[in-house]
């Protein structure tokens, strides 16, 4: 394993810890790129732990199993979470597809869907229904694989992550927020650029509503994490008038905490703040 301690504290900052601007909108909680690092940081983890701790090779290794392990219902929950968004965008890996899996086999033996309605998954439910519909469909179940029952295949390379911005546009929420300049004119701007692969203004536009929640996200947490997290009133301004009116403060922060995540498509449910251990920072 060569995962690095400062990396493993780094994803951490970025993922589940906590932030004050997270909570302004749900995209801010949902559509965070670094969700997918932070998802094969914990399958390797876990497959190490499972190994007997063979082949680990990084000197951090006692330090990240101790902060795993301080907190490995916030990192279950979380794995899970993402296991099940992965499968419903038609993109699981054969470790979400075994959790999605575990979990639709543990709440029905728990007979949670009967006994605890409220409390079921109903997304895991109606997903794995899905399934067993698509399999009674199928002319010839014989000859049906497992994948082809599970799940539609995404069109595209497997390890698409479905939310990374494109870099044009990440350039352009950096110019847009920063500096004085109309959005067409950032826009006009970035589409004549040599490097920008789009350069009509509606492909553009969309881009930009399709990646503006990500790209914001990413750009907050580089500012928090390299010391510029304060904003002035001209740049809070204009995130207001390009991303649905939502106010920032003027100084970002991230928490020495833990916010568990709902199951779904990580929209957060029940919000449910952990204090996490002070050897993690």
């Amino acid at each position: 394993m060569k995962i690095k301690y400062d990396d493993w504290l780094k994803i951490l900052q970025q993922t589940v810890q906590e932030s004050n601007w997270s909570h302004l909108h749900s995209h801010l909680k949902s559509e965070n790129t670094k969700f997918l690092i932070l998802k094969n940081y914990i399958d390797e983890i876990q497959d190490a732990i499972l190994s007997g701790y063979k082949n680990v090779e990084n000197s951090d290794w006692l330090l990240i199993k101790q902060s795993f392990q301080q907190s490995m219902n916030v990192f279950k929950e979380f794995r899970e979470g993402i296991a099940l968004d992965y499968f419903l965008k038609n993109m699981p890996n054969n470790k979400d597809i075994k959790i999605v899996l575990g979990m639709f086999t543990r709440e029905a033996k728990l007979n949670i869907f009967k006994e605890n309605p409220n409390q079921a998954n109903w997304v895991v439910f109606e997903l794995i229904s899905d399934v067993i519909k698509r399999i009674s469909n199928h002319p010839n179940i014989d000859d049906m694989r497992v994948k082809q029952a599970l799940y539609e295949p995404r069109v595209g390379r497997p390890d698409d992550n479905p939310i990374e911005p494109p870099l044009f546009i990440n350039r352009f929420v950096k110019t847009v927020i920063e500096n004085d300049i109309t959005f067409n004119k950032v826009m006009e701007n970035e589409i004549n650029n040599f490097n920008t692969p789009n350069h009509d203004s509606r492909t553009y536009r969309k881009k930009f509503e399709v990646y503006k929640w990500a790209a914001l996200n990413e750009y907050l947490y580089e500012r928090a994490m390299n010391k510029k997290a304060m904003l002035s009133t001209e740049e809070i301004d204009r995130v207001r008038n390009y991303w649905n009116g939502i106010q920032l403060p003027e100084k970002l922060e991230i928490y020495a905490s833990f916010i568990t995540y709902g199951i779904g498509k990580l929209e957060v449910k029940d919000v449910q703040i952990i204090k996490s251990n002070s050897t993690l920072h």
